[in-house]
């Protein structure tokens, strides 16, 4: 092929020239909206900074729910309310019924029973039932602990008064006895001083006289 084939009319060379400019304009033009577009996705997707008091907030202590603990306090005090005016004959029943139960809130409701049989080897029985309690170390047992401790000083206390007083009903019954015994004595001494009233005085016989009359 001839390089006179290859020659463009005139015309036709500007053309082509302006073609260039507009593909290299063009380029130019696709070229920074990609660098725009790689920095706008960088700046996107650039995680910030983030001190870690901001991402991980401190545990917050929450209280424990007394509700639990409150209701079962509130059973027991129902409980002592109900076996005070029980009769004689349910009372004993419900202490057979407790006996064969060992959850806390079922030896707390022995105790009380218990107290209401209003003798000494009940009330020793209830001390120790509570005790009991009180060395159980359970989530249960531990609940009831400040209403158990409550309940120990009160029949320590009431232990304290039944010791006095059959102190004092035994030195009652000793001072009666003593005096039964002086009874006794003076009533032998005044049957001995009838005995020895009633005898008849001895007959005085009087001797005879051997003078002779002048």
């Amino acid at each position: 092929m001839s390089l006179e084939s290859l020659r463009l009319p005139l015309g036709s060379t500007s053309r082509l020239l302006s073609l260039v400019a507009l593909l290299w304009l063009s380029a130019c033009a696709v070229a920074t909206r990609d660098v725009a577009t790689a920095a706008a996705s960088v700046d996107v997707t650039t995680v910030p900074y983030v001190t870690p008091s901001m991402t991980m907030p401190t545990a917050r202590h929450t209280p424990p729910d007394n509700s639990s603990q409150a209701k079962q306090m509130i059973a027991v005090l129902d409980y002592a309310d109900r076996v005070r005016i029980m009769p004689s004959s349910e009372l004993s029943a419900e202490v057979a019924r407790l006996t064969l139960l060992t959850a806390p809130l079922e030896q707390l409701k022995l105790s009380l029973a218990l107290v209401q049989l209003r003798q000494l080897p009940a009330l020793i029985r209830a001390q120790d039932t509570v005790a009991a309690v009180l060395g159980n170390n359970t989530e249960a047992a531990q609940a009831l602990h400040p209403l158990a401790r409550l309940l120990a000083a009160r029949y320590t206390e009431q232990r304290r008064t039944e010791d006095q007083f059959e102190l004092q009903q035994q030195q009652v019954r000793d001072l009666q006895r003593r005096l039964d015994q002086t009874t006794e004595r003076l009533e032998a001494l005044v049957a001995i001083e009838r005995s020895l009233g009633n005898r008849t005085p001895p007959v005085q016989i009087k001797p005879r006289s051997n003078q002779l009359q002048p």
